[in-house]
């Protein structure tokens, strides 16, 4: 379906389209591509790339993508009709960088079947009598940063440096340490080194509690629901957000046009309807959700949409991302208190 878009646009400009295919990470991810591309052949840089939040914030940061005028949007970006997730997905200091095409969000998986109602806040949460299932391995540490930000932690210091604070990520790990203690949370979750393969490995059981993607639910049939992660109390109860965003990546002002014209065309709200339900991610805007033919999914992302949160810039995942996986691995193994974790953390992501 995409692919057919996209060539269907070429066709109309008289064009023919050059589809790349990039890994997200690693020496030919898609960031180094573009870097090397830049220097030694600037004709090879692609026009646009489709391109996840973190990527894009690390794309700007070192001069691979440009700002958007407001003609790359099919409807103005400070409309109603944006979801509030999608125009804080599209800006990096208030200027535009990217066009909203898919979303995501980050919250408690749980099954209706076995739990009534899902916890609101930590206390309930370790009451309960489900496992929890935590990809602590993940050297993003995405499920770590997820509850620092339910407990009322920020991202940066106030001129804008990735800073975590110690007493904050003391309480996540203290919280770590409570529900190991409680025979809720076992050293397995250490073994689970990203997203996919804490949902491959788990997702057959169908009493646990998994931080994890919506799009695991909205991507197939399931009784799967998604809540948000409970936090000290109620009021900081959250589900981070993620997007996929095209963005403008040639230099050259001639192939910008067409390439803000291809944005645009990409943006039609029928086609990104299709497109978001069929492969199980959020939609951009409202007239987009509301066109869903699956009621099931509709309210399922319609659920979500109240209390998603940005995520973390990218420069605190690479800054503390190691460190607090680290840290959780030696609070699980008794190796040390949620204190001295926080602390062995905030000096570890210190060092050069």
């Amino acid at each position: 379906m995409l692919t057919k878009r996209i060539e269907a646009f070429a066709a109309s400009e008289g064009l023919k389209a050059e589809i790349r295919i990039k890994p997200l990470s690693g020496p030919a991810g898609m960031l180094n591509t573009l870097a090397a591309a830049r220097q030694v052949a600037p004709a090879a840089v692609p026009d646009v790339v489709l391109i996840p939040r973190n990527l894009m914030e690390e794309a700007v940061a070192n001069g691979l993508a440009f700002p958007l005028p407001d003609n790359a949007f099919t409807t103005p970006l400070s409309t109603g009709d944006w979801f509030g997730y999608a125009q804080q997905m599209a800006a990096v200091q208030s200027v535009s960088y990217g066009v909203p095409f898919a979303g995501d969000a980050f919250g408690v998986v749980y099954n209706p079947r076995t739990v009534k109602s899902p916890p609101q806040t930590w206390g309930e949460w370790l009451k309960a009598k489900q496992p929890w299932r935590i990809a602590l391995g993940d050297q993003r540490a995405t499920s770590l940063l997820a509850l620092y930000k339910t407990a009322g932690g920020t991202w940066q210091s106030q001129d804008g440096a990735p800073q975590l604070d110690e007493k904050t990520l003391a309480r996540v790990f203290s919280l770590l340490q409570s529900a190991n203690a409680n025979g809720l949370l076992s050293a397995v979750n250490l073994q689970f080194k990203n997203d996919e393969e804490l949902w491959e490995k788990s997702r057959g059981e169908s009493d646990a509690f998994i931080l994890t993607y919506a799009s695991h639910l909205l991507s197939a049939p399931a009784p799967r629901q998604i809540a948000p992660i409970p936090g000290p109390d109620v009021e900081h109860r959250t589900i981070l957000s993620t997007a996929w965003l095209w963005t403008l990546t040639t230099p050259d002002s001639n192939r910008q046009r067409i390439a803000v014209k291809f944005l645009a065309y990409m943006g039609d709200a029928e086609f990104v309807s299709r497109w978001t339900e069929s492969a199980g991610y959020l939609p951009p805007r409202r007239v987009e959700l509301n066109t869903w033919g699956n009621a099931r999914q509709r309210a399922l992302a319609a659920s979500v949409m109240p209390f998603l949160t940005p995520p973390p810039p990218a420069q605190v995942e690479t800054k503390y991302g190691a460190a607090l996986a680290e840290a959780a691995r030696r609070v699980l193994n008794g190796d040390l208190t949620s204190q001295e974790a926080a602390h062995w953390a905030i000096a570890e992501a210190a060092k050069p």
